[in-house]
């Protein structure tokens, strides 16, 4: 799946392309439970890493400022970020409903959302 580059009107890799290795390794269930679907730790953290260096690259594309405003007269632009404002959302909320954090982010005013998300990646790396 791609999306459209705002910027240059070319497609762009999804992230939700990068897909976990499979091994076929005698892994033990232990590692299968832990992570599921990749050879190793490493693997798991290159993985994770080139889907955020890509989410970086993407966001850094899109339009600021001024350009912002431009962008948002167009309906395809708002519907856009509305779409993919939602699709983040869930995908926070699904996370932090994983990881036990309590609070209701959909509620939650933008700064109060930011708050949120820094306690739950706290509580998350206290963990690892």
């Amino acid at each position: 799946m791609h999306k459209m580059d705002v910027n240059s009107g070319k497609k762009a890799p999804s992230v939700d392309s990068l897909e976990p290795s499979t091994s076929n390794s005698n892994e033990t269930k232990e590692e299968e439970l832990t992570l599921p679907g990749y050879k190793s730790l490493d693997d798991f953290i290159k993985t994770c890493t080139a889907a955020l260096v890509q989410s970086t690259q993407l966001s850094n594309k899109l339009p600021s400022k001024d350009n912002w405003e431009y962008y948002m007269t167009f309906n395809s632009f708002q519907k856009t970020m509305k779409s993919e404002g939602t699709n983040i959302l869930h995908t926070v909320t699904k996370i932090l409903s994983n990881q036990k954090v309590k609070g209701n982010i959909s509620q939650r005013d933008v700064d109060e959302q930011l708050d949120l998300v820094v306690d739950a990646n706290d509580t998350i790396l206290e963990h690892v």
